[in-house]
């Protein structure tokens, strides 16, 4: 019978997981957290993620030479208001005043 080297790291993540999508579900713990040096909410730190691992995924399948996947509709509105709501951020962090 063989070994899985990965059967550790399988196991530490399918833990991590579990953890963070109990996290997600639940409404209890802290209303914002740490995040790029800023704190933000629950809804907008799972949403950056969400984009994130799309991003990442469809990077894989073209390396793969697979079709690209879109998020579905609510999904991407998701996305998108989160985005357009660090909009005022990101033009501060540049140096203009935001009205």
């Amino acid at each position: 019978m063989g070994t899985d080297p990965l059967g550790a790291g399988r196991e530490t993540w399918r833990s991590a997981t579990e953890t963070l999508a109990a996290w997600a579900e639940s409404e209890s713990g802290p209303a914002r957290l740490p995040w790029a040096n800023l704190d933000v909410s629950r809804r907008t730190l799972l949403a950056t993620r969400a984009f994130e691992l799309w991003t990442h995924d469809d990077d894989i399948r073209v390396a793969l030479g697979q079709d690209r996947v879109s998020p579905r509709a609510s999904e991407l509105a998701l996305m998108a208001d989160v985005a357009i709501g660090t909009l005022p951020y990101c033009v501060s962090a540049r140096g203009f005043a935001v009205a």
